[in-house]
Order: structure tokens, then sequence, then C-alpha cells
């Protein structure tokens, strides 16, 4: 099986006029070669891209650290729509690899013309991050989708309550059939003093999304 590049559209704003194009690159799933499943563009890492270019306001001159980029859409978007810096993680080394080929294919977005955004990629397993794992700088911004399968929600949540600032928020996008960890998730960050708005998104095809908009109570913030 060959590699499969595509240019995915994310449109947004008053009749959709607002468009962002961002190519990316997938790799064969499980031929033996290549076999990490975050090779792959779902649909739920495109519904977060397109709430953030609904919302720019949640990336616009801020750290945005997506956990489980996959492919890398979703942070290319916070990057293209004016974040300061950008860290996309997974935990497999191909897929970092990845990531770094799509961020080249899509540096105009954010190069001289485009703005100023600092974006990286690394690898990082969010399910076995310890406490005495440190970043440069906290994020501003966590994303992630598609991660809270199985029973790995509160390590998502410790994870994500590791790298954040003392302000900082969260948005989740579960789909709708794979929503095992997301208890586990939200009572993590509910005792951690964060507050949630969820809702539902449908994608293109009529599949459901649950979507997690998380951010610290303002009394809880440490001083």
């Amino acid at each position: 099986m060959e590699d499969f590049c595509e240019v995915v559209v994310l449109r947004a704003g008053p009749a959709k006029l607002h468009e962002i194009h961002i190519t990316i690159r997938e790799l064969p799933l499980a031929d033996g070669v290549h076999g990490s499943t975050g090779n792959q563009l779902w649909p739920a890492g495109s519904i977060l891209a397109q709430e953030l270019l609904r919302r720019p306001q949640l990336v616009q001159d801020r750290f945005i650290l997506d956990l489980g980029a996959g492919c890398g859409l979703a942070g290319l978007a916070a990057a293209a729509l004016g974040a300061r810096r950008v860290l996309l993680t997974d935990c497999d080394g191909e897929t970092v690899c990845n990531i770094h080929h799509n961020i080249q294919a899509n540096r105009h977005l954010w190069g001289p013309e485009g703005g100023n955004c600092e974006v990286q990629a690394e690898a990082l397993d969010w399910k076995r991050v310890s406490e005495d794992y440190a970043l440069q700088e906290r994020a501003d911004v966590v994303i992630s989708s598609d991660t809270v399968y199985g029973h790995f929600g509160d390590d998502l949540a410790c994870c994500a309550l590791n790298l954040l600032s003392s302000t900082g928020s969260m948005i989740l996008v579960a789909p709708k059939d794979r929503q095992t960890g997301v208890p586990a998730f939200l009572e993590r960050m509910k005792s951690a003093g964060y507050v949630y708005v969820e809702s539902w998104v449908q994608d293109e095809h009529g599949e459901d999304f649950h979507l997690f908009d998380l951010k610290r109570r303002e009394s809880t913030a440490p001083s």
C-alpha cells in the first residue's frame, strides 16, 4: 500500500466563507510496515480541527499542546489560526515522523506570510507521563481527540493536568461509540477544579461526537 496525501478543507463562519486548506499525509494501516492507527486521519480529529476554526479565539496567541495528535490535523489548524506555539505529540515514533512531514508540508500557513508560530512534534505517551515530566513551558490549551477509549480516561486527565498552566483549558472530542474512559476523565478533571460544557457534534456522514470544553474554576486556580 502506498502513502496517501489529501488536502483537508476546513470551513466555518457565515455561509462557511472562512476556510483553511491543510495537506495531510496518511500512511497505510496495519500492512506489516506501517501499523499505528495514528497514521490515519480519523473523523474525531477533523471535528476538533473544525471546532478550532469555528472558535479561533481558543488558540490565538497561545501555546497549544496536542495529545495523541495522529496525523496532526488539529494542531496544524491551531498553528494556521494564529497560535503562538504548537506542540504535537504522539506515542508512536513513526507517527511523529509523519507529523514532521505534515508540518513541513503546511509551513506556509504560519510562515512569514501567514504569521509566526513555533510548531514542533515529539514523542509523548500520555498514558505514561509521570509528575516528573515537565515541558519548558506549560500549555495554555490542551487539545485531544479519540483518546478516551478503553479505560485510559484517568491517564489522559492526569497527563493534561500535569502539562497545563494554572489557568489552562482543554478541548476533548470523543466519538459516541468510544467513550469508555469519559467518566474517569471527567471525574479526575472535576477533582482538580475544572468545570466543563459538553455538546454533541455531528459530522457530514451523520456520525455523533461528544465535545468537552473544560476550564478551571477561577477560585481554584493556584496563585
